[in-house]
């Protein structure tokens, strides 16, 4: 499965996919998530179940599902995982343990749907979490089916509750001078290919965390953010380490 590039199609609309299919992409990804309103998941997976069938095609066909904690995961597993099916985008995960469970999940779909085992591959959004930022180095674990991984950097802002440091003239309004902004910068490495039993990504973050306060006073979630983004940073850079160093 060539991944050089993916390209995002919101699962409900067949429009849009219609137009994404002679876009040239290695890979389409038909998203159950963010770009799907709550009303219309399950018109969206109802959408993506007809599409499989249709096997002529001459890319990859993966779906971004919802993450845990929204009490869809699983009805997206059992709408998709069915011939046809190249791959699964994981969302927010908090850390290889979602990984490992989705993969369970799937090993009993792909038999109960006629799947040849283990056809399913697995790619990860492994930075959206202040979780799995703490947990990264759980990564240096083999998983079998996990072939890809990447970031976000939005969602783990939005969670760490830092927002973006506004560059205006005149000077910002004063209710942003009472926000610690955190820049967790992030690099990635290169290919690690023992990692997962083949070429994989590593994104570790960068060895230095800038932090930027305008009011001498520092809220109590800001200071708690500052402390989340350091430890991950440590924990980031031991998975690097760690990977391109197996001995240790």
């Amino acid at each position: 499965m060539k991944l050089r590039s993916l390209l995002f199609v919101p699962a409900d609309s067949e429009r849009k996919f219609a137009k994404a299919t002679g876009i040239g992409a290695d890979a389409l990804i038909l998203d159950l998530e963010d770009s799907v309103a709550p009303g219309r998941k399950a018109l969206a997976r109802g959408a993506v179940k007809e599409l499989l069938g249709d096997r002529a095609r001459n890319w990859s066909f993966l779906v971004r599902i919802n993450p845990f904690g929204t009490g869809l995961t699983l009805e997206d597993l059992a709408a998709v995982v069915r011939p046809g099916l190249d791959g699964i985008l994981i969302p927010k995960v908090n850390g290889i343990e979602d990984v490992d469970l989705i993969s369970h999940y799937v090993d009993v779909l792909e038999v109960a749907t006629g799947v040849a085992p283990g056809h399913v591959k697995l790619l990860v959004v492994a930075t959206e979490t202040p979780a799995a930022m703490i947990g990264f180095n759980g990564y240096a674990r083999k998983n079998k089916r996990l072939v890809a991984m990447t970031w976000g950097g939005e969602d783990l802002s939005a969670a760490l509750g830092a927002l973006p440091v506004l560059k205006t003239t005149p000077a910002p309004p004063a209710t942003y001078g009472m926000i610690l902004p955190v820049s967790l910068r992030l690099t990635m490495s290169a290919p690690v290919v023992n990692n997962c039993g083949a070429c994989c990504w590593l994104i570790t973050v960068a060895t230095d965390v800038t932090v930027e306060a305008t009011e001498e006073t520092e809220s109590a979630r800001s200071s708690a953010g500052v402390k989340l983004a350091r430890a991950a940073s440590i924990s980031a850079r031991a998975v690097f380490v760690k990977a391109r160093l197996p001995g240790l």
